[in-house]
């Protein structure tokens, strides 16, 4: 009888594990980012090098840059992304950014990115800026680090 039960209960277990991974996940994570975002990306190569240091958050249809001074958060500015990055998340999702960077970990949920380029007074001819971002500051991105490591 001992031996019935307990084959049971490895048949039980066994079926909850292959569910879960069936399904995507583990029990209390999160799914993994699957909406597409709409980010602006051009071929125009920033002029100048300055650097942010941030973390990337999605806000209604825009996915913004906030600026970390330290702990402090500071404003928010809309990258626009070099040809080839891509972006699937939303808010309370995570975010998921994928593209030419430094490093191989371009999965982003609130890490710390280095974002090199410059601030530009209006997106290049050849980006979109989503509908509804645009009164975010715009920075041209030139290079992307992520230093949460």
């Amino acid at each position: 009888m001992l031996r019935r039960l307990r084959f049971g209960l490895a048949i039980a277990a066994t079926s909850v594990v292959a569910s879960c991974s069936l399904l995507g996940g583990t029990i209390g994570a999160p799914p993994p980012p699957s909406t597409p975002l709409a980010i602006a990306t051009s071929s125009v190569v920033p002029d100048v090098d300055e650097t942010l240091f941030g973390e990337m958050q999605v806000t209604g249809p825009c996915l913004t840059l906030v600026i970390r001074d330290g702990n402090s958060a500071g404003p928010r500015v809309l990258p626009i992304w070099p040809l080839g990055f891509s972006a699937k998340g939303g808010e309370g999702e995570g975010i998921r950014l994928t593209g030419p960077m430094e490093t191989a970990n371009d999965a982003i949920n609130s890490e710390r990115l280095e974002i090199h380029g410059e601030y530009v007074d209006a997106a290049p001819v050849d980006a979109i800026v989503p509908v509804g971002c645009e009164h975010y500051r715009l920075f041209l991105v030139g290079r992307v680090r992520n230093v949460a490591t």
